[in-house]
């Protein structure tokens, strides 16, 4: 299963330019290493100053190698003083994943807390959820994760990462007739997502070829 490292960032007004440098010379260096999948820098469109970072690895290990690399120790030797504070930092695995035909840089992103024993039902329910958006289009990856660290509220959370070409075709989504199908098998006791946020892929980095 795919590792997927997650952060939320606060980034001051004035600093934008410099986060999005800073950032993209890591990720440069990330895209090197091996195991490194994919990762994107991505804007809050309900807040100017919140950024979401995801970074995919092929598992957690290459990932913790990655990190004791002379390649990051040297990196992090000039740490990125007031460029952000970090709001989130989490460490998730993919579980179920619909990939689409199209791309795009409209990514919504949704949290849920599950009753005990609720993976099962969640994912098969996700399911329908996902073959409606595929069917709706403009559809570029459906992703969902479970979080690594199961203590406290971690035990119970899934994460979902849907990316799409843009608000047009995720509301193409919403009002489509077989994602109302979807919410009926679900039922009424279906369960809801804590958070809902959208936000715009500023910049992605694939590995280095």
């Amino acid at each position: 299963m795919a590792y997927l490292h997650l952060e939320l960032k606060a980034v001051p007004l004035d600093r934008h330019t410099a986060m999005i440098a800073r950032l993209t010379q890591l990720h440069g260096l990330m895209s090197q290493a091996p195991g490194f999948v994919d990762a994107q820098i991505s804007r809050y469109l309900g807040n100017p100053t919140q950024y979401l970072i995801t970074r995919t690895w092929a598992d957690a290990a290459v990932h913790a190698a990655y990190r004791q690399s002379d390649v990051q120790k040297a990196f992090a030797a000039n740490p990125a003083v007031g460029l952000w504070q970090n709001l989130l930092v989490q460490e998730w695995e993919d579980v179920q994943a619909a990939p689409g035909s199209s791309s795009g840089g409209f990514v919504v992103r949704s949290l849920y807390q599950l009753p005990d024993g609720g993976w099962e039902g969640f994912l098969a329910t996700r399911r329908g959820f996902d073959r409606a958006a595929l069917a709706s289009g403009g559809v570029q990856h459906l992703k969902t994760y479970r979080r690594l660290d199961r203590s406290g509220d971690g035990a119970h959370e899934a994460l979902l990462l849907r990316r799409w070409t843009g608000r047009a075709a995720y509301d193409a989504y919403l009002e489509h007739a077989d994602r109302a199908a979807a919410v009926a098998a679900a039922g009424p006791d279906a369960v809801q997502p804590t958070v809902t946020e959208c936000y715009e892929l500023v910049l992605e980095h694939l590995p280095a070829s």
